[in-house]
This record gives structure tokens, sequence and C-alpha cells, in this order.
């Protein structure tokens, strides 16, 4: 990785003539040069690990707030996009004659696990493309189970209002429910804050970002990091030696409810 593209070339051919010498070489088909933000042989930015990575110039609004020329966006690339599209296909097409609650149950496994490996990136529009595709997908499935049958009662049977959500592929008793891709929250991932490390003592970062933390019982913990850190009473962050200096495993966040003290307030007993 070098800003410039001539010291790039350089060490390519330094690494070929090093691989020489062990009778190895690098391959072509797989070996390509590219910038995140400027073209090179046609190609902006590279794909690694189903997600592609590039950069964006900005508007004048954006580069005065950010100080910077561009912006980083990583999200799933396409072939990524088409292996889950295939996925999911050949699963509808396996179960042409199966209920609909099977279909259903064979679905959400593949829908919630790939959500979830997308989810730290801008995955959003691509969630919400996925789950128009899909819709198309099982509208053709319907249309194939019942040919003679009109629009309004193919719906009825299989799509239903569940809250505040229409268009919801479930069976009529709402207990067998389609995972939908933008049901998944987009969670990006948060840098460590300085030089902080598990090593520190500050247990209370630690559990708040992990959720787990070998000072503290797994309760307190997750109580931490479901709560962020916060107290539910005055909003303000827990800090190590809170509750009147007692040490963290003494004292119990205080639990999202109504009327609790806060961290200011002796240790709260079970």
């Amino acid at each position: 990785m070098h800003k410039d593209l001539a010291a790039v070339h350089k060490c390519q051919e330094i690494i070929v003539e090093w691989l020489s010498d062990m009778g190895l070489e690098l391959k072509s088909e797989k070996t390509r040069l590219a910038h995140t933000l400027n073209p090179v042989n046609g190609k902006v930015g590279f794909n690694f690990l189903g997600f592609e990575i590039r950069q964006y110039y900005v508007g004048i609004r954006h580069r005065r707030k950010s100080g910077r020329e561009y912006k980083t966006i990583i999200k799933p690339s396409k072939e990524l996009q088409k292996r889950h599209y295939d996925a999911l296909a050949e699963i509808v097409k396996s179960h042409k004659t199966a209920s609909q609650a099977k279909l259903i149950n064979r679905l959400n496994p593949v829908i919630r696990g790939w959500c979830n490996y997308v989810s730290p990136m801008s995955s959003k529009k691509v969630m919400t493309r996925m789950g128009n595709l899909i819709y198309n997908k099982l509208r053709a499935w319907v249309r194939r189970r019942h040919p003679n049958k009109n629009a309004q009662w193919k719906a009825d049977k299989y799509w239903q209002s569940i809250g505040n959500k229409n268009w919801v592929f479930a069976t009529k008793d709402r207990k067998t429910i389609l995972y939908d891709h933008d049901s998944t929250p987009i969670v990006y991932h948060v840098k460590v804050v300085g030089e902080s490390s598990p090593d520190d003592g500050n247990a209370v970062y630690w559990a708040t970002r992990m959720g787990r933390n070998p000072l503290m019982k797994k309760s307190v913990a997750r109580l931490l990091k479901k709560q962020d850190g916060r107290c539910t009473h005055c909003k303000k962050p827990f800090k190590t030696g809170d509750s009147h200096g007692n040490p963290p495993s003494q004292w119990r966040p205080p639990q999202p409810s109504v009327g609790q003290p806060c961290f200011g307030s002796p240790p709260l007993s079970r």
C-alpha cells in the first residue's frame, strides 16, 4: 500500500523476483493493482471477503464538515448479493410443493445469517433490494401454486398485516413469519477509544463494548452492554469505582425501569 503507483509497481517487481528464487510466481489473473478513489486500468476499489471497498468524492458541505474530499463506503459486493439471491432462489425452487411454513422455516436461517454478516457495513439499501427480490420470487411461487385464483385471494392467504407492517409473508395464524431483510439494524464497528486495552483494568468500558469481562459477573456485563454503559435514571455513563467506591463486581447497573436510583446511590441488591 502506497500513495505512489510507481512505488507499488517497483514493489511488485521485487516480489516477483523474490518468488522466482523459490520457484513461485504471481498469478496475473489473481493479481490486480487497485485504488479506492481513482480508477486504475478502468476499475475503482476492490473486493475483500464479499465486500466492495471504495471511496467517493464528496460535495462542499460534507468537505467542510469532515475536512476531507472523499468518504469511504464498504458495502456488499455484487458477487455476494448474487450468491445470496441464488441461494434463496434455489430454496424456493426446491420447495414448489412444500407448505408455506416449511418454506419460511428453510429461508429464515439463510436470510438471518446473511443479514448478520453484512450488518456492520453500509448495507441498508442492499438489504432493501434483496427484500424486494425475494418478494417477487415468492409471488411467482404463489402464482404457480394457484394459477386459477385471483390476486386478492392469494394476498389474503399468504401475506398478512402484522403490527405496522403490511405484506408480511406469513401463515394465517401468524406463528411462522418470514424474516425481513430490513429488520436487521445496521451497527457499525466502533473503534477502541485512545490506547485502551483489555488489560488496563477499565472493566466498565470493556464490559460495555463486548458484553463480558473477567472482572464482572456475566449478568452485570450484559446489563452494561444493553444500557450502553449508561445509568437508565440519570443517563450518565458508568465509571469504574462508581456506587460509593465499591468495585464493579459489587455494584449493579440499575435495571431499565422507572424510579431506579442512579449510580450515585448505594449498590442495588437483588
